[in-house]
C-alpha cells in the first residue's frame, strides 16, 4: 500500500511532476532539476531526484504543442531499494488572449531493483541460536528487477484577469491521473498493482499593493492548493506566498490529511524561499517541520532543493531556436498591443 513520492514542499520547482499538461505551455525551453531529502534524522531516509525539461514544439506556424521529459530517481531504506523512470510528454493546448486549456499524456518506461543481500527473510533464522543461514527459500533470483509501463495524462485551464490598464489577476486550475495502466512493481513475482494517484491543484495569483506603485516594487500574493489521493492515503497542501522585491519569493504552506487543515492529522508546516539569480535562473529551497506524532525530533524534518532554467522564446523545431513572435496560445503575460505591467522577473516564476 505504499504511495509515490510528492514534490509538495514547492511544488512550483517542477511543473511536469505536477501535471504532464504543462509541457511547452509557455514560450520558453525550462530546464529543472530538484532533489528531496525525506527525514534525514533516520537511517535509510527516503531520497527523490527529479530532471525534467520542456519546450514549445514548432513544427508548423502557431502550432501549440509542448514537448517534455522526465527523469525521477527514487531511493529508500537500508535494503537498497530504488526506483528509476524515463518519461516523454506530449501535450497540446488552446487558448485565446486571456486564456489557455491544455491536455498532456505521459508514458513512462522505469524499473524497481533492491540489494537483496542487505534483505534477512524469517527461513533463514535458526530460532535456537540465532544464527542467520545464508540462503532462503524465496527464489530472488529470477526477479530481481521489474520494468515498468507507466501511463499518465492532465488537463490544464489557465485565465489571466485583465482591463485596460493592468492586469489584474491570474488563475490556474488543472487535475492528473498517474498509473492509469496500474503498472506491477513488485518483485517477487507477486501480482500487486500500483495504485493510481489522482492529483488535483490549483493556483491564484494577484497584485497586493496599489496599481500606481513603481513596477519593480509591486507586491504579488500567491494562494495555491493541491490535493493528492493515491491507495489509503490523501493528501491536502495549502501554500501562500509573495514577493519581496523581483528577487525573492517566500511562503508557507500547511499539509495535512483532512480537508480540515488544522485537525488531528495534520502532517508538517513547510517553509519555501525562491531566489531568481537573473531573469531566467532560479534556485528553490522548502523545509518540512514535521507536525505529526512522528515529531520533528525524530525525523528532523524533510528538505527541498532545486535549480530552474528558463531560455525565454526559446523552441523545439527543426533544430532548436528562438521565436520571433509570441505563439497565439501563449497569452499568460502577452497584452495586445500594450506591454506588460509586471516585471520580467515576476512574470517568469508566476507561470503556473
Amino acid at each position: 500500500m505504499g504511495q509515490d513520492p510528492i514534490f509538495s514542499t514547492q511544488f512550483w520547482g517542477d511543473r511536469l511532476f505536477l501535471n504532464p499538461a504543462y509541457a511547452g505551455v509557455d514560450n520558453a525551453l525550462s530546464v529543472s532539476a530538484l532533489s528531496r531529502q525525506q527525514w534525514t534524522a533516520l537511517n535509510g531516509r527516503y531520497q527523490t531526484n527529479l530532471f525534467s525539461m520542456d519546450a514549445p514544439f514548432n513544427y508548423a506556424k502557431n502550432s501549440n504543442v509542448g514537448l517534455g521529459f522526465r527523469f525521477i530517481d527514487h531511493r529508500a531504506g537500508d535494503a537498497g531499494y530504488g526506483r528509476f523512470e524515463m518519461s516523454p510528454i506530449l501535450a497540446a493546448h488552446l487558448g485565446g488572449r486571456n486564456f489557455t486549456f491544455g491536455a498532456g499524456i505521459q508514458y513512462g518506461l522505469g524499473q524497481v531493483r533492491i540489494d537483496w543481500s542487505q534483505l534477512i527473510f524469517s527461513d533463514q533464522i535458526n530460532t535456537f541460536s540465532n544464527e542467520v543461514n545464508p540462503s532462503s527459500v524465496i527464489n530472488i533470483g529470477n526477479d530481481v528487477s521489474n520494468f515498468i509501463h507507466d501511463l499518465s495524462a492532465g488537463l490544464l485551464f489557465r485565465y489571466l484577469i485583465d482591463d485596460r490598464n493592468s492586469e489584474k489577476g491570474l488563475f490556474s486550475i488543472g487535475a492528473s491521473v498517474f498509473h492509469i495502466n496500474e503498472p506491477r512493481e513488485t518483485l517477487i513475482g507477486i501480482d500487486r498493482r500500483m495504485d493510481p494517484r489522482v492529483t488535483i491543484h490549483t493556483q491564484a495569483h494577484f497584485p497586493i499593493s496599489h496599481y500606481r506603485t513603481p513596477p519593480e516594487r509591486k507586491a504579488f500574493m500567491s494562494i495555491g492548493y493541491v490535493y493528492n489521493f493515491q491507495s489509503v492515503l490523501t493528501t491536502n497542501t495549502l501554500h501562500i506566498r509573495r514577493n519581496f522585491g523581483e528577487y525573492l519569493f517566500m511562503g508557507l504552506a500547511w499539509r495535512s490529511e483532512q480537508y480540515a487543515f488544522f485537525d488531528n492529522r495534520r502532517e508538517s508546516i513547510i517553509l519555501t524561499t525562491l531566489f531568481n539569480i537573473t531573469e531566467d535562473v532560479r534556485i528553490t529551497y522548502g523545509y518540512d517541520f514535521v507536525f505529526s506524532q512522528l515529531g520533528a525530533q525524530n525525523t528532523a524534518g524533510s528538505h527541498e532543493i532545486g535549480l530552474v532554467i528558463r531560455f525565454s522564446d526559446v523552441q523545439i523545431g527543426s533544430k532548436l531556436k528562438r521565436n520571433r513572435h509570441p505563439r497565439a496560445k501563449d497569452c499568460w503575460y502577452h497584452m495586445k498591443n500594450r506591454p506588460s505591467r509586471i516585471p520580467k522577473r515576476i512574470q517568469n516564476m508566476i507561470v503556473y
